[in-house]
């Protein structure tokens, strides 16, 4: 049987543990939210936070801005964005 390797950040499927490795330290995970954004009713297109900025582990921040809101949870694609757990390694 073919053993399946799964990056534990993005949810790629990868043959080798190694190419699974290199993903998984390609990416930087978030460390903690540093400012959310609401901008007054005057000006807002949506009454939820239009921008968050993420401190990510290597110190620097991302800046992460409204799209759409999701109506069902259950129907993000990957288990590192809905919190379930996904296939194992």
């Amino acid at each position: 049987m073919k053993q399946i390797y799964y990056c534990e950040l993005c949810g790629e499927p990868y043959a080798t543990q190694e190419e699974c490795e290199k993903c998984e330290q390609f990416h930087i995970e978030p460390q903690g939210l540093d400012a959310g954004m609401f901008v007054p009713i005057a000006k807002a297109s949506t009454p939820y936070i239009e921008k968050i900025i993420v401190r990510m582990k290597d110190g620097k921040c991302a800046q992460y801005l409204f799209d759409k809101v999701v109506e069902n949870v259950e129907k993000v694609p990957h288990p590192s964005i809905s919190g379930k757990e996904g296939d194992a390694k």
